[in-house]
């Protein structure tokens, strides 16, 4: 017979077929080299468990310091060094922080202080307003007092019988009398 030919559905299929094979293929590949090299990187460093552990130990401690060399830009010898590096870090932020709330204490006891200050000095302006009022009026009344008791006078001079003399003369000690207490 005649060759068949394929459509191009089926082309495009077997194509993407034969790429996924070889996608997973070569991740198979990168799996067992993985698994070869864990195993190759076991039998280096020795056969006994305690090895391995310290080996382990040494390769934890290694990432440890690596990674508060990017985080802080400090590269401790040890984790030792690298305990007391971040001790005294921790008090650096802590006095830091104490250092920043006193401060911030201290300005908002100034900024109480200032606020009092000023309800105090408004306080005190109002109560001289007030006082400055009061004698003020008290000056004006004494003033009108002393006015009625000299128009008084007057009349009380210019009074026809002593009985109205005597009346003025009167009303004119009420009215000092006043005046004085004021």
């Amino acid at each position: 017979g005649a060759p068949m030919e394929r459509s191009p559905g089926l082309a495009a299929a077997a194509d993407l077929f034969g790429a996924l094979k070889r996608v997973v293929r070569a991740l198979g590949l990168l799996f067992v080299l993985g698994v070869s090299a864990f195993g190759v990187s076991r039998c280096v460093v020795g056969g006994s468990a305690e090895k391995r552990i310290t080996f382990e130990q040494k390769a934890s401690e290694q990432a440890a310091l690596q990674d508060y060399y990017q985080t802080h830009g400090v590269r401790p010898a040890n984790l030792a060094d690298m305990e007391l590096m971040e001790a005294s870090r921790r008090l650096q932020d802590n006095e830091r922080r104490q250092a920043e709330q006193a401060k911030r204490q201290r300005e908002d006891k100034e900024r109480r202080f200032e606020a009092e200050s000023r309800q105090i000095g408004r306080e005190v302006s109002e109560q001289l307003r007030r006082d400055d009022d009061v004698a003020r009026r008290r000056a004006d009344r004494k003033q009108q007092l002393k006015f009625e008791a000299d128009q008084l006078k007057l009349e009380s001079e210019l009074a026809q019988s002593e009985a109205e003399r005597r009346r003025l003369k009167l009303r004119r000690q009420q009215i000092l009398e006043q005046s004085d207490q004021l």
